[in-house]
Protein backbone atom coordinates (compact mmCIF):
# COMPACT_ATOMS: atom_id res chain seq x y z
CA UNK A 1 0.00 0.00 0.00
CA UNK A 2 2.90 2.37 0.77
CA UNK A 3 4.31 1.84 -2.73
CA UNK A 4 0.88 2.57 -4.23
CA UNK A 5 0.61 5.68 -2.06
CA UNK A 6 4.04 6.89 -3.16
CA UNK A 7 3.27 6.20 -6.82
CA UNK A 8 0.00 8.15 -6.78
CA UNK A 9 1.53 11.08 -4.90
CA UNK A 10 4.54 11.25 -7.24
CA UNK A 11 2.42 11.05 -10.38
CA UNK A 12 -0.12 13.55 -9.07
CA UNK A 13 2.70 15.96 -8.19
CA UNK A 14 4.16 15.60 -11.70
CA UNK A 15 0.71 16.15 -13.23
CA UNK A 16 0.39 19.33 -11.16
CA UNK A 17 3.88 20.53 -12.10
CA UNK A 18 3.27 20.21 -15.84
CA UNK A 19 -0.32 21.49 -15.66
CA UNK A 20 0.67 24.72 -13.88
CA UNK A 21 3.69 25.16 -16.13
CA UNK A 22 1.28 24.97 -19.06
CA UNK A 23 -1.15 27.28 -17.29
CA UNK A 24 1.63 29.84 -16.91
CA UNK A 25 2.65 29.64 -20.57
CA UNK A 26 -0.93 29.78 -21.87
CA UNK A 27 -2.84 32.03 -19.47
CA UNK A 28 -0.03 34.03 -17.90
CA UNK A 29 1.43 35.22 -21.19
CA UNK A 30 -1.65 35.35 -23.41
CA UNK A 31 -1.77 39.17 -23.46
CA UNK A 32 1.91 39.30 -24.45
CA UNK A 33 1.26 36.82 -27.26
CA UNK A 34 -1.89 38.53 -28.58
CA UNK A 35 -0.30 41.99 -28.42
CA UNK A 36 2.59 40.64 -30.52
CA UNK A 37 0.03 39.44 -33.07
CA UNK A 38 -1.34 42.96 -33.44
CA UNK A 39 -4.56 42.70 -31.42
CA UNK A 40 -5.84 45.79 -29.58
CA UNK A 41 -6.59 45.80 -25.85
CA UNK A 42 -10.32 45.72 -26.62
CA UNK A 43 -9.94 42.73 -28.94
CA UNK A 44 -7.76 40.93 -26.39
CA UNK A 45 -10.46 41.54 -23.77
CA UNK A 46 -13.13 40.09 -26.07
CA UNK A 47 -11.02 37.01 -26.83
CA UNK A 48 -10.29 36.40 -23.15
CA UNK A 49 -13.93 36.95 -22.20
CA UNK A 50 -15.13 34.49 -24.86
CA UNK A 51 -12.68 31.87 -23.60
CA UNK A 52 -13.91 32.37 -20.03
CA UNK A 53 -17.54 32.03 -21.15
CA UNK A 54 -16.69 28.78 -22.90
CA UNK A 55 -14.85 27.62 -19.77
CA UNK A 56 -17.93 28.39 -17.62
CA UNK A 57 -20.07 26.34 -19.99
CA UNK A 58 -17.59 23.45 -19.95
CA UNK A 59 -17.21 23.21 -16.17
CA UNK A 60 -20.75 22.00 -15.25
CA UNK A 61 -20.61 19.53 -18.14
CA UNK A 62 -17.35 18.10 -16.80
CA UNK A 63 -18.74 17.97 -13.23
CA UNK A 64 -21.84 16.07 -14.42
CA UNK A 65 -19.55 13.70 -16.31
CA UNK A 66 -17.51 13.05 -13.15
CA UNK A 67 -20.67 12.45 -11.09
CA UNK A 68 -22.09 10.06 -13.65
CA UNK A 69 -19.00 7.99 -14.47
CA UNK A 70 -16.86 8.76 -11.38
CA UNK A 71 -13.18 8.01 -10.87
CA UNK A 72 -12.03 6.06 -13.91
CA UNK A 73 -13.29 8.82 -16.20
CA UNK A 74 -11.36 11.65 -14.55
CA UNK A 75 -8.08 10.51 -16.04
CA UNK A 76 -9.67 9.81 -19.42
CA UNK A 77 -11.37 13.20 -19.49
CA UNK A 78 -8.08 14.92 -18.68
CA UNK A 79 -6.39 12.95 -21.44
CA UNK A 80 -9.07 13.97 -23.95
CA UNK A 81 -8.79 17.61 -22.91
CA UNK A 82 -4.99 17.56 -23.03
CA UNK A 83 -5.09 15.98 -26.47
CA UNK A 84 -7.50 18.67 -27.66
CA UNK A 85 -5.17 21.40 -26.34
CA UNK A 86 -2.29 19.77 -28.23
CA UNK A 87 -4.23 19.75 -31.52
CA UNK A 88 -5.29 23.40 -31.25
CA UNK A 89 -1.77 24.42 -30.17
CA UNK A 90 -0.19 22.75 -33.21
CA UNK A 91 -2.70 24.47 -35.52
CA UNK A 92 -2.03 27.80 -33.77
CA UNK A 93 1.74 27.44 -34.17
CA UNK A 94 1.51 26.56 -37.87
CA UNK A 95 -1.29 28.88 -39.03
CA UNK A 96 -1.36 31.89 -36.67
CA UNK A 97 -1.03 34.26 -39.62
CA UNK A 98 -4.75 33.77 -40.26
CA UNK A 99 -6.84 35.90 -37.86
CA UNK A 100 -9.74 33.43 -37.57
CA UNK A 101 -7.35 30.57 -36.78
CA UNK A 102 -5.44 32.71 -34.27
CA UNK A 103 -8.53 33.87 -32.38
CA UNK A 104 -10.37 30.53 -32.58
CA UNK A 105 -7.44 28.43 -31.37
CA UNK A 106 -6.58 30.84 -28.56
CA UNK A 107 -10.20 30.82 -27.30
CA UNK A 108 -10.37 27.02 -27.25
CA UNK A 109 -6.93 26.50 -25.73
CA UNK A 110 -7.59 29.04 -22.96
CA UNK A 111 -11.06 27.68 -22.19
CA UNK A 112 -9.92 24.06 -21.97
CA UNK A 113 -6.81 24.81 -19.89
CA UNK A 114 -8.90 26.81 -17.39
CA UNK A 115 -11.64 24.17 -17.28
CA UNK A 116 -9.06 21.45 -16.57
CA UNK A 117 -8.26 22.99 -13.17
CA UNK A 118 -11.36 21.58 -11.44
CA UNK A 119 -10.56 18.11 -12.78
CA UNK A 120 -6.97 18.35 -11.58
CA UNK A 121 -8.31 19.11 -8.09
CA UNK A 122 -10.85 16.29 -8.29
CA UNK A 123 -8.12 13.84 -9.24
CA UNK A 124 -6.46 14.40 -5.85
CA UNK A 125 -9.53 13.46 -3.81
CA UNK A 126 -11.06 10.66 -5.86
CA UNK A 127 -9.86 7.69 -3.81
CA UNK A 128 -10.54 7.04 -0.14
CA UNK A 129 -7.66 4.60 0.32
CA UNK A 130 -5.06 6.85 -1.30
CA UNK A 131 -4.08 9.98 0.60
CA UNK A 132 -2.80 12.57 -1.82
CA UNK A 133 -0.85 15.32 -0.05
CA UNK A 134 -2.66 18.08 -1.94
CA UNK A 135 -0.91 21.04 -0.30
CA UNK A 136 2.55 19.79 -1.24
CA UNK A 137 1.53 18.95 -4.82
CA UNK A 138 -0.21 22.32 -5.23
CA UNK A 139 2.85 24.05 -3.78
CA UNK A 140 5.03 22.30 -6.36
CA UNK A 141 2.57 23.52 -8.97
CA UNK A 142 3.16 27.10 -7.81
CA UNK A 143 6.92 26.54 -7.91
CA UNK A 144 6.57 25.16 -11.43
CA UNK A 145 4.56 28.25 -12.41
CA UNK A 146 7.26 30.51 -10.96
CA UNK A 147 10.19 28.77 -12.66
CA UNK A 148 8.29 28.59 -15.94
CA UNK A 149 7.66 32.33 -15.76
CA UNK A 150 11.38 33.00 -15.36
CA UNK A 151 12.16 30.67 -18.26
CA UNK A 152 9.57 32.36 -20.50
CA UNK A 153 10.93 35.79 -19.58
CA UNK A 154 14.40 34.70 -20.68
CA UNK A 155 13.20 32.99 -23.88
CA UNK A 156 11.16 36.03 -24.94
CA UNK A 157 14.25 38.22 -24.53
CA UNK A 158 16.10 35.98 -26.99
CA UNK A 159 13.44 34.52 -29.29
CA UNK A 160 10.25 35.80 -30.93
CA UNK A 161 6.95 35.70 -29.00
CA UNK A 162 5.50 33.48 -31.75
CA UNK A 163 7.46 30.66 -30.06
CA UNK A 164 4.84 30.40 -27.28
CA UNK A 165 2.41 27.97 -29.03
CA UNK A 166 5.33 25.56 -29.58
CA UNK A 167 5.91 25.63 -25.82
CA UNK A 168 2.22 24.80 -25.34
CA UNK A 169 2.76 21.69 -27.45
CA UNK A 170 5.88 20.57 -25.56
CA UNK A 171 4.38 21.05 -22.10
CA UNK A 172 1.03 19.40 -22.75
CA UNK A 173 2.70 16.50 -24.56
CA UNK A 174 4.62 15.77 -21.33
CA UNK A 175 1.41 16.14 -19.31
CA UNK A 176 -0.31 13.60 -21.54
CA UNK A 177 2.54 11.10 -21.11
CA UNK A 178 2.37 11.39 -17.31
CA UNK A 179 -1.43 11.12 -17.26
CA UNK A 180 -1.17 7.87 -19.23
CA UNK A 181 1.02 6.46 -16.45
CA UNK A 182 -1.57 7.44 -13.83
CA UNK A 183 -3.02 3.93 -13.62
CA UNK A 184 -5.93 3.12 -11.34
CA UNK A 185 -6.00 -0.36 -9.80
CA UNK A 186 -8.91 -2.50 -8.62
CA UNK A 187 -7.52 -2.53 -5.10
CA UNK A 188 -8.29 1.14 -4.73
CA UNK A 189 -11.77 1.93 -3.47
CA UNK A 190 -13.64 4.55 -5.45
CA UNK A 191 -15.21 7.53 -3.77
CA UNK A 192 -18.87 7.79 -4.80
CA UNK A 193 -20.44 11.20 -4.93
CA UNK A 194 -23.81 11.69 -3.28
CA UNK A 195 -26.67 11.93 -5.77
CA UNK A 196 -28.06 14.96 -3.94
CA UNK A 197 -25.50 16.92 -5.93
CA UNK A 198 -27.95 16.78 -8.81
CA UNK A 199 -30.20 19.41 -7.21
CA UNK A 200 -30.44 22.66 -9.18
CA UNK A 201 -28.04 25.50 -8.63
CA UNK A 202 -30.97 27.84 -7.86
CA UNK A 203 -32.16 25.51 -5.09
CA UNK A 204 -28.64 25.37 -3.70
CA UNK A 205 -28.26 29.17 -3.69
CA UNK A 206 -31.61 29.61 -1.93
CA UNK A 207 -30.63 26.98 0.63
CA UNK A 208 -27.32 28.70 1.45
CA UNK A 209 -28.09 32.43 1.32
CA UNK A 210 -24.82 33.35 3.04
CA UNK A 211 -22.89 31.40 0.41
CA UNK A 212 -24.72 33.20 -2.39
CA UNK A 213 -23.65 36.51 -0.84
CA UNK A 214 -20.11 35.15 -0.43
CA UNK A 215 -19.96 34.23 -4.15
CA UNK A 216 -20.99 37.75 -5.17
CA UNK A 217 -18.15 39.16 -3.06
CA UNK A 218 -15.67 36.71 -4.60
CA UNK A 219 -16.72 37.70 -8.13
CA UNK A 220 -16.02 41.37 -7.35
CA UNK A 221 -12.67 40.65 -5.66
CA UNK A 222 -11.52 38.37 -8.45
CA UNK A 223 -12.53 40.99 -11.02
CA UNK A 224 -9.49 43.02 -9.96
CA UNK A 225 -7.33 39.94 -9.38
CA UNK A 226 -7.94 38.70 -12.92
CA UNK A 227 -7.55 42.16 -14.44
CA UNK A 228 -4.11 42.57 -12.86
CA UNK A 229 -3.00 39.07 -13.89
CA UNK A 230 -4.24 39.24 -17.49
CA UNK A 231 -3.22 42.85 -18.15
CA UNK A 232 -0.02 42.84 -16.11
CA UNK A 233 2.09 43.61 -19.16
CA UNK A 234 0.09 46.84 -19.72
CA UNK A 235 0.51 47.79 -16.03
CA UNK A 236 4.25 47.08 -16.16
CA UNK A 237 4.74 49.01 -19.42
CA UNK A 238 2.89 51.99 -17.92
CA UNK A 239 5.62 52.10 -15.25
CA UNK A 240 8.41 51.86 -17.80
CA UNK A 241 9.02 48.12 -17.61
CA UNK A 242 8.77 45.23 -20.06
CA UNK A 243 8.34 41.46 -20.43
CA UNK A 244 11.35 40.67 -18.22
CA UNK A 245 9.88 42.72 -15.36
CA UNK A 246 6.56 40.98 -15.86
CA UNK A 247 8.20 37.56 -15.62
CA UNK A 248 9.92 38.56 -12.37
CA UNK A 249 6.62 39.83 -10.94
CA UNK A 250 4.90 36.55 -11.79
CA UNK A 251 7.86 34.62 -10.34
CA UNK A 252 7.62 36.52 -7.04
CA UNK A 253 3.88 35.93 -6.70
CA UNK A 254 4.29 32.23 -7.45
CA UNK A 255 7.24 31.66 -5.09
CA UNK A 256 5.61 33.35 -2.09
CA UNK A 257 2.65 30.99 -2.49
CA UNK A 258 4.79 28.00 -1.52
CA UNK A 259 5.03 28.45 2.29
CA UNK A 260 1.28 28.98 2.63
CA UNK A 261 0.43 25.99 0.44
CA UNK A 262 2.77 23.72 2.42
CA UNK A 263 1.81 24.98 5.89
CA UNK A 264 -1.93 25.58 5.47
CA UNK A 265 -3.05 22.45 7.34
CA UNK A 266 -0.97 23.41 10.38
CA UNK A 267 -2.21 27.00 10.27
CA UNK A 268 -5.80 25.83 9.96
CA UNK A 269 -5.47 23.88 13.20
CA UNK A 270 -4.76 27.14 15.02
CA UNK A 271 -6.92 29.63 13.09
CA UNK A 272 -10.50 28.87 12.00
CA UNK A 273 -11.24 28.63 8.29
CA UNK A 274 -13.74 31.51 8.37
CA UNK A 275 -11.10 33.78 9.91
CA UNK A 276 -8.53 32.70 7.34
CA UNK A 277 -11.00 33.52 4.58
CA UNK A 278 -11.51 37.03 6.00
CA UNK A 279 -7.74 37.53 6.16
CA UNK A 280 -7.40 36.33 2.57
CA UNK A 281 -10.01 38.65 1.04
CA UNK A 282 -8.64 41.58 3.06
CA UNK A 283 -5.14 40.96 1.73
CA UNK A 284 -6.50 40.76 -1.81
CA UNK A 285 -7.63 44.36 -1.37
CA UNK A 286 -4.24 45.36 0.08
CA UNK A 287 -2.53 43.86 -2.97
CA UNK A 288 -4.92 45.61 -5.33
CA UNK A 289 -4.46 48.94 -3.55
CA UNK A 290 -0.66 48.65 -3.68
CA UNK A 291 -0.83 47.91 -7.40
CA UNK A 292 -2.95 51.02 -7.95
CA UNK A 293 -0.61 53.19 -5.86
CA UNK A 294 2.57 51.82 -7.48
CA UNK A 295 4.78 54.54 -8.93
CA UNK A 296 7.57 52.17 -9.96
CA UNK A 297 8.27 48.50 -10.65
CA UNK A 298 9.62 47.90 -7.12
CA UNK A 299 6.20 48.58 -5.58
CA UNK A 300 4.65 46.12 -8.04
CA UNK A 301 7.07 43.53 -6.70
CA UNK A 302 6.01 44.39 -3.13
CA UNK A 303 2.36 44.03 -4.13
CA UNK A 304 3.13 40.62 -5.61
CA UNK A 305 4.61 39.53 -2.26
CA UNK A 306 1.18 40.05 -0.66
CA UNK A 307 0.08 37.02 -2.71
CA UNK A 308 1.13 34.81 0.21
CA UNK A 309 -1.81 36.04 2.31
CA UNK A 310 -4.20 36.60 -0.60
CA UNK A 311 -4.47 34.02 -3.39
CA UNK A 312 -2.13 31.49 -1.73
CA UNK A 313 -4.34 31.51 1.37
CA UNK A 314 -7.63 31.68 -0.53
CA UNK A 315 -7.14 28.52 -2.64
CA UNK A 316 -6.79 26.00 0.23
CA UNK A 317 -9.05 28.04 2.55
CA UNK A 318 -11.89 27.97 0.00
CA UNK A 319 -11.79 24.16 -0.08
CA UNK A 320 -12.07 23.95 3.71
CA UNK A 321 -14.57 26.85 3.83
CA UNK A 322 -16.98 24.74 1.78
CA UNK A 323 -16.23 21.66 3.89
CA UNK A 324 -16.93 23.52 7.15
CA UNK A 325 -20.02 25.48 6.07
CA UNK A 326 -21.81 23.34 3.46
CA UNK A 327 -23.53 20.00 4.08
CA UNK A 328 -21.56 17.03 2.77
CA UNK A 329 -24.03 16.15 -0.01
CA UNK A 330 -23.74 19.71 -1.40
CA UNK A 331 -19.99 20.21 -1.13
CA UNK A 332 -18.99 19.30 -4.69
CA UNK A 333 -21.50 21.81 -6.03
CA UNK A 334 -20.18 24.38 -3.57
CA UNK A 335 -16.61 23.85 -4.79
CA UNK A 336 -17.75 24.09 -8.40
CA UNK A 337 -19.61 27.34 -7.76
CA UNK A 338 -16.50 28.97 -6.27
CA UNK A 339 -14.54 28.01 -9.40
CA UNK A 340 -17.35 29.33 -11.60
CA UNK A 341 -17.50 32.58 -9.59
CA UNK A 342 -13.79 33.09 -10.22
CA UNK A 343 -14.30 32.36 -13.91
CA UNK A 344 -17.26 34.76 -14.18
CA UNK A 345 -15.08 37.42 -12.59
CA UNK A 346 -12.54 36.71 -15.30
CA UNK A 347 -15.15 37.23 -18.03
CA UNK A 348 -16.09 40.68 -16.74
CA UNK A 349 -12.45 41.62 -16.07
CA UNK A 350 -11.24 40.55 -19.52
CA UNK A 351 -14.08 42.19 -21.42
CA UNK A 352 -14.38 45.41 -19.40
CA UNK A 353 -10.63 45.65 -18.75
CA UNK A 354 -9.69 45.63 -22.42
CA UNK A 355 -12.33 48.22 -23.34
CA UNK A 356 -11.47 50.49 -20.40
CA UNK A 357 -7.73 50.36 -21.17
CA UNK A 358 -8.43 51.63 -24.68
CA UNK A 359 -10.38 54.67 -23.43
CA UNK A 360 -8.88 55.38 -19.99
CA UNK A 361 -5.42 55.45 -18.46
CA UNK A 362 -4.03 52.37 -16.69
CA UNK A 363 -4.11 54.28 -13.39
CA UNK A 364 -7.80 55.15 -13.75
CA UNK A 365 -8.75 51.56 -14.58
CA UNK A 366 -6.80 50.31 -11.55
CA UNK A 367 -8.68 52.82 -9.35
CA UNK A 368 -12.05 51.56 -10.63
CA UNK A 369 -10.97 47.95 -10.12
CA UNK A 370 -9.76 48.70 -6.58
CA UNK A 371 -13.12 50.22 -5.65
CA UNK A 372 -14.87 47.12 -7.02
CA UNK A 373 -12.52 44.97 -4.92
CA UNK A 374 -13.37 47.01 -1.80
CA UNK A 375 -17.09 46.44 -2.40
CA UNK A 376 -16.42 42.70 -2.80
CA UNK A 377 -14.46 42.64 0.47
CA UNK A 378 -17.39 44.28 2.27
CA UNK A 379 -19.86 41.78 0.82
CA UNK A 380 -17.77 38.81 1.98
CA UNK A 381 -17.80 40.20 5.52
CA UNK A 382 -21.59 40.72 5.26
CA UNK A 383 -21.97 37.07 4.16
CA UNK A 384 -20.39 35.99 7.45
CA UNK A 385 -22.99 38.03 9.33
CA UNK A 386 -25.76 36.39 7.31
CA UNK A 387 -24.34 32.94 8.09
CA UNK A 388 -24.33 33.68 11.81
CA UNK A 389 -27.95 34.87 11.63
CA UNK A 390 -28.98 31.73 9.69
CA UNK A 391 -27.28 29.52 12.27
CA UNK A 392 -28.49 31.68 15.19
CA UNK A 393 -24.91 32.13 16.39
Amino acid sequence: MKKLQLKFNLLYALNTVFYYAGYCIVVGYISVYLLSQGLSNTMIGIVLAMSQVLSVLLQPILIDYIEKYQNAKVKKTLLYLTGTVLIFSIILFLFNQYAIVLIGCVIFVLAIVMAMMSLMNSLAFEYQEIHIIYGVARGLGSLSYALTSLMIGYLLSVYDVSLLPLLYVIDFAFLMLILKKYHYTETVQEYHHNHHLKESTITFLKKYKFFTCFLVGIILIFFNHTFINHYLIQIIKNLGGGASHMSKAIFIASVVELPMMFLFNKINKVIKTNTLMKISVSMFFVKHLLTFLASNIAIIYVAQCVQIFAYALFIPASVYYVRDNIQSEDQLKGQALITMAMTLAGIFADLCGGILLDVLSVKTVLLIASLISLIGLSIVFVSDKIKKLDLNI
